[in-house]
């Protein structure tokens, strides 16, 4: 399992915001967030893991799973 490649996609980015929820918090940002400390986390355990994105962008769906074919992802987390 620790040779595994997984993929995270914290979706949204640049110019889709996503929800605007409390105090005008912006989806992207949240799921960003979430996604970076998940990758950090299951990094520590050995996975090789890739971002769709790591800041704040936006890149069409088809992009995001292309690119975790490209890498022969074995679990993608969007």
């Amino acid at each position: 399992a620790k040779q595994k490649i997984i993929i995270i996609d914290p979706g949204h980015g640049g110019k889709d915001t996503g929800a605007i929820g409390y105090k005008r918090l912006r989806e992207k940002n949240a799921v960003l967030k979430i996604a970076l400390k998940l990758g950090r986390y299951l990094k520590q355990y050995g996975y090789k893991v890739y971002y769709t994105r790591s800041k704040d962008i936006f890149i069409k769906l088809r992009d995001r799973t292309h690119f975790a074919n490209l890498k022969k992802a074995d679990l993608f987390i969007s």
